[in-house]
């Protein structure tokens, strides 16, 4: 048996195991970066919209619901940038 052979064979018994490990650290972490670029901290919500959105959980759990645009739900429930 050839050398290159020999490291094929290593290389496809042991590749699935660093597959099955790596996959879904590698897909949290590009989840976690997703999450940062795309939804403002917390912190930056009004506590008056929280209220509103348990407000409207409750509401959507009783079979009603609002909808906003994106930039209307930016001019009304996001804090100004300083």
């Amino acid at each position: 048996m050839k050398a290159r052979e020999i490291e094929e064979k290593i290389i496809n018994k042991i590749l699935p195991r660093i597959e099955r490990k790596l996959v879904p650290k590698i897909t949290k972490r590009i989840v976690d970066e997703i999450n940062k670029e795309e939804y403002p901290p917390e912190m930056q919500f009004k506590k008056s919209f929280i209220r509103k959105v348990k407000a409207a959980q409750k509401r959507i759990r009783e079979g009603k619901g609002r909808t906003y645009t994106y930039d209307e739900f930016k001019r009304k429930f996001l804090k100004a940038k300083r």
